[in-house]
C-alpha cells in the first residue's frame, strides 16, 4: 500500500517539478476519448480473454485515412500486420519522454487499428511505408511481426507515421497506449496528452449488495463478512466511458479505492473480473471489496472497519479532468 502511494506521489511531484509535461497531440483534431484506460472489455474468443483496456480509443469522426502524427521525437520499434485485436499496430519509442512510473528516460508508445503507416514526405515515413508494402505484398492477410533496430526508422515531432484506421475488425478509431520500455506496465495516456475538458455528466446509479440492488433511496446497505459490495458508476460524455477513481468513505474515513493510473500488463491485464461484475463495455459495476492485490486498487482497508451498527458512508466518483460527484448511504454488517 505505501509504495503505491509513493509512486502516486512521485508522478504527482513529477508533473509539478518538470512543468508542463504534454506531449504533442497524435491527431490534428481535438482528442475526444470514446473508450477510457483500465475499462471493462469482453470476452471475444480463447486468444482475447475479458480485460482490462490497455489503452485509450480517440474517436476520428467515423472515418478512417486521419494522419497520425509522432507526439516527440521517436523511433520504430516494431509494426505488425493482420493482428486479430489490433488490426494493424505501430509500436514507437520515445527515448527522451519520461517515464513517471518507473522515473527512467523512454516510453513506448501503440497506435491501433491502423490503416496504413509511413507516407512520402520524411524519409522515415518512406522507409516505413515501403517496409509495410512489401509485408502486404508478401503476406496478404496473414500475421506478421516486424522489428527494427533502434534508430534504424526515425522520426521527428509532428512526422506523419501513420493512418487511422478500422482494422481488427472495429468502428473506425485511433488506439493508443503507453508502455514501459520492458513494456511490463501499462500507464494511463492521461499523464503524456492533453485531452480537452469535457461537459461530463457522473452517473452512480446503484449498488448491490448480497444479492439486492439498492438506488440511494433511504434504504440502509446491509452486507455480510462474505457479500460483495458493488457500484454501477459511469461517465457520460456523447457517450459512455468508465471513470478515472472510484472511493468508498465509511464515517469519512477511506476504505476502498480504485484508481486507473497504471497496471501491470502480464500479471493483471486479464485479472478485470477481480475489478468489474456484470459489465460491459459501456456500463460498469465496480466491486468495492475482496479484491485481490492489484495496482488499480490503491486503497482497502476494509479489515479496519466496524459496522456491527449502522454507519454513515459515500461514494466519490471522478472523471478523466477531476470533476466529482458522490453518493451517501448507510451500511450496516449483518451476520
Amino acid at each position: 500500500m505505501m509504495k503505491r502511494i509513493l509512486v502516486f506521489l512521485f508522478i504527482v511531484i513529477s508533473i509539478i517539478v518538470l512543468g508542463e509535461t504534454y506531449l504533442r497531440d497524435p491527431i490534428d483534431i481535438p482528442l475526444e476519448i470514446t473508450g477510457y484506460f483500465g475499462e471493462y472489455r469482453q470476452y471475444k474468443s480463447q486468444d482475447n480473454p475479458a480485460h482490462f483496456h490497455k489503452g485509450m480509443d480517440l474517436s476520428t469522426a467515423g472515418k478512417t485515412g486521419a494522419e497520425v502524427l509522432s507526439p516527440a521525437d521517436c523511433y520504430v520499434a516494431s509494426l505488425i500486420i493482420n493482428d486479430p485485436v489490433y488490426g494493424t499496430r505501430l509500436t514507437l519509442v520515445l527515448p527522451e519522454v519520461r517515464d513517471y512510473f518507473n522515473n527512467e528516460d523512454g516510453i513506448k508508445l501503440i497506435f491501433a487499428h491502423l490503416e496504413s503507416v509511413g507516407d512520402l514526405t520524411t524519409e522515415g515515413g518512406r522507409k516505413l511505408n515501403a517496409i509495410y508494402r512489401k509485408l502486404l505484398d508478401e503476406y496478404n492477410t496473414g500475421y506478421v511481426e516486424a522489428r527494427f533496430h533502434p534508430g534504424e526508422i526515425a522520426f521527428k515531432m509532428g512526422d506523419t507515421v501513420a493512418y487511422s484506421g478500422d482494422t481488427g475488425g472495429v468502428a473506425p478509431h485511433l488506439h493508443m497506449e503507453v508502455r514501459d520500455l520492458s513494456e511490463e506496465v501499462l500507464l494511463n495516456p492521461g499523464l503524456y496528452f492533453d485531452f480537452p475538458k469535457k461537459n461530463t455528466e457522473i452517473q452512480i446509479i446503484a449498488l448491490k449488495a448480497g444479492g439486492k440492488e439498492y438506488g440511494f433511496n433511504g434504504e440502509t446497505v446491509e452486507i455480510t463478512p462474505f457479500s460483495p459490495l458493488a457500484v454501477r458508476a459511469r461517465i457520460l460524455v456523447r457517450h459512455y466511458i468508465s471513470p478515472k477513481k472510484i472511493s468508498l468513505y465509511i464515517e469519512n474515513k477511506l476504505v476502498y479505492q480504485i484508481d486507473f493510473e497504471n497496471y501491470f500488463f502480464i500479471n493483471e491485464v486479464n485479472r478485470v473480473n477481480e475489478v468489474y461484475t456484470n459489465s460491459t463495455p459501456s456500463d460498469y459495476w465496480f466491486k468495492l471489496k475482496d479484491a485481490e492485490d492489484l495496482s488499480v486498487v490503491t486503497v482497502d482497508d476494509w479489515e479496519a472497519v466496524d459496522l456491527s451498527s449502522p454507519k454513515n458512508a459515500k461514494i466519490v466518483v471522478e472523471d478523466h479532468w477531476g470533476k466529482s460527484f458522490e453518493k451517501t448511504f448507510t451500511i450496516v454488517m449483518r451476520r
